[in-house]
């Protein structure tokens, strides 16, 4: 059933948010269950987010992510380092946060750390 779909959205950037907010509100006015993360700057206060915060989409956050981002990442030196870690997170942390939320499908416009 098409009403059961969970999708993550991943907003990292002004420009993200300007391109897939409609999506977001089109997905969510269809019925599905939207959530978004905020990856990069914290937009919350947007206009955009608001709208489609209105519309019923759910912003989550993973406060280790965010403290890995902000306070950690910047600070490991080597590039294997920081790609091994970049994993570590991705791969436990990330995989818990779309499990926990029952997570489908995942947009993003741009990939990366």
């Amino acid at each position: 059933m098409i009403n059961s779909i969970s999708i993550l959205f991943l907003l990292r950037s002004y420009n993200d948010i300007d391109h897939i907010v409609p999506i977001v509100w089109k997905c969510r006015n269809s019925g599905l269950r939207c959530y978004f993360v905020l990856t990069g700057a914290n937009y919350t206060d947007d206009y955009r987010i608001h709208f489609i915060t209105q519309a019923g989409a759910i912003n989550l956050t993973s406060s280790t992510i965010i403290i890995y981002f902000r306070q950690i990442r910047n600070r490991l030196r080597s590039r294997v380092i920081r790609k091994i870690a970049d994993t570590f997170v991705e791969r436990v942390v990330g995989q818990y946060l779309l499990k926990k939320n029952h997570i489908d499908v995942v947009v993003t416009e741009w990939s990366g750390a």
